[in-house]
């Protein structure tokens, strides 16, 4: 699978994650560390995968959550498929995360 991070719309992070062999890898396009996928981390963990795509979601306890996965079409909080419907985009922020190669 293949995501673009991205700020402003300009790519900051292309993110590699194999799933069935829990590794990821980064390739970044910028120096600032704050907008770049994993920051200073140039060699993230699975588990630093999952917590950026949750960290691109609304949180598992938001209020009303079960009426926002429904406007998504989902049945249950997953932060990949949110990702996949929202583009990790969150209000108040210039990134987004998106997938381009399932």
């Amino acid at each position: 699978m293949i995501l673009l991070y991205k700020h402003k719309g300009k790519l900051m992070s292309r993110i590699t994650a194999d799933y069935k062999n829990q590794k990821v890898s980064v390739e970044n396009f910028d120096d600032n560390p704050m907008d770049l996928a994993f920051g200073i981390n140039t060699n993230p963990s699975f588990k630093d995968f999952e917590d950026l795509l949750e960290l691109r979601c609304f949180p598992r306890n938001r209020d009303m959550m079960k009426l926002h996965l429904k406007e998504l079409d989902l049945d249950y909080y997953d932060p990949l498929s949110i990702i996949m419907k929202t583009k990790g985009r969150l209000a108040g922020d210039d990134y987004e995360l998106e997938v381009v190669e399932p």
